[in-house]
């Protein structure tokens, strides 16, 4: 599936910008994992533009990105972290040669959430069980009981009965980048890294 090396790409990108930030002044490790989460969403977001950029009538939807998407959406993040859909237009009531942009079709609704533990996710999960997306994406982090987070966001979703595709993958916490070797070869090895390297996925 196309999405898995959508994430892969942008997680290597947010990997790639973050060494090179590294030999300058460090910041403080909190404010650093907060940057690195949010440059990989945002990569994920550049890179999804890139995939749907043919596409006329869709749009892709996060908080770094304005664009096109402010003036017709009236902001940047339409409830997701991410948000691919296909819009279509309607005529404004009383000026009628004005046309509004609405959501005819919600494609991909995706979500990250970094903190380790299941509380923090499920709070970001939630959003996905009630997006009528043909498609959602959870990614979190990887952690040493992998396997059971993906068993629990699995139930979930089952016991949901909530319509859709999902997709699930787990990355390294951006507090665990420095453990990878490519990540302290830098940008060449980074690129070299596969998804078996970095990501566990699952879908249902």
């Amino acid at each position: 599936m196309f999405i898995y090396e959508v994430v892969l790409k942008s997680l290597k990108n947010a990997m790639i910008s973050a060494k090179e930030r590294s030999a300058g002044k460090p910041e403080p490790r909190k404010v650093e994992n907060k940057r690195r989460s949010a440059e990989f969403v945002e990569c994920l977001a550049v890179e999804l533009r890139n995939y749907y950029q043919e596409e006329d009538r869709y749009r892709v939807l996060s908080q770094k990105y304005s664009d096109d998407n402010h003036y017709e959406f009236g902001l940047n993040e339409l409830l997701y972290d991410i948000f691919v859909c296909k819009i279509d237009h309607v005529n404004a009531v009383r000026k009628t040669d004005t046309e509004l942009v609405f959501v005819k079709e919600a494609i991909w609704a995706i979500e990250s959430e970094m903190a380790k533990n299941t509380r923090e996710m499920l709070y970001d999960f939630n959003k996905l069980l009630v997006s009528s997306s043909r498609s959602k994406l959870f990614i979190g982090p990887l952690t040493s009981y992998n396997d059971e987070v993906l068993e629990l966001l699995s139930t979930t979703t089952i016991d949901s009965l909530c319509n859709g595709k999902f997709y699930f993958t787990l990355i390294p916490h951006p507090d665990d980048w420095e453990k990878i070797e490519a990540f302290n070869q830098g940008k060449s090895a980074i690129e070299n890294l596969s998804l078996d390297d970095l990501v566990i996925k699952k879908e249902l």
